[in-house]
């Protein structure tokens, strides 16, 4: 039990981490191409580092949910591609374009692994579907601008990292039953 608590120790801190993202990027918008880069990148890399953290501290690593380790890879991956990219190319719709697409793949590896958990009869099988449900509305809604609202990068970021924040509290509750 205490193996668990502590990969849910990692799950916790990464969720407060993503909430307070996301509160910059509903609140902060003026300042989102100057020094909220820098704490997007860090965040970025803080919370898949976290993530993976929290996966690797189970002893049953191999029952824990699938999306979870592909997340943190995906952060730390998406964090790096930040701070390396040219100036010129960073740009508002690639942002939310990158963004549309991890929550695209975060979508498909929660909505599999869902699935899955209902072919093992783990009984909160429907978290992770319903999460990643969420995550596949959001990515249509990134990827294809469905909507013209001022500062939707801005929420779109922002709503992913909720999600992700659900996601990960949530994941306990999976694991358990």
């Amino acid at each position: 039990m205490q193996h668990r608590f502590k990969g849910f120790f990692f799950n916790v801190i990464a969720a407060v981490a993503a909430v307070f993202t996301a509160i910059i990027c509903f609140t902060d918008f003026s300042y989102f191409f100057g020094g909220t880069r820098l704490f997007l990148e860090i965040m970025l890399l803080l919370t898949g580092t976290l993530v993976i953290l929290s996966f690797i501290q189970s002893r049953k690593t191999y029952f824990k949910p699938g999306w979870i380790l592909m997340q943190g890879f995906m952060f730390i991956f998406l964090g790096l591609i930040f701070i390396f990219i040219d100036e010129d190319l960073f740009s508002e719709d690639f942002i939310r374009y990158s963004f549309g697409m991890l929550a695209l793949c975060t979508a498909g590896s929660q909505i599999a692994c869902g699935i899955q958990l209902n072919t093992l009869q783990i009984r909160h099988w429907k978290i992770p579907v319903v999460v990643g449900l969420l995550n596949l509305i959001l990515a249509l809604v990134s990827i294809l601008s469905l909507f013209e609202i001022e500062h939707i990068t801005e929420y779109t970021i922002g709503a992913y990292f909720i999600l992700f924040a659900v996601g990960s509290l949530l994941e306990f509750f999976v694991r358990k039953s």
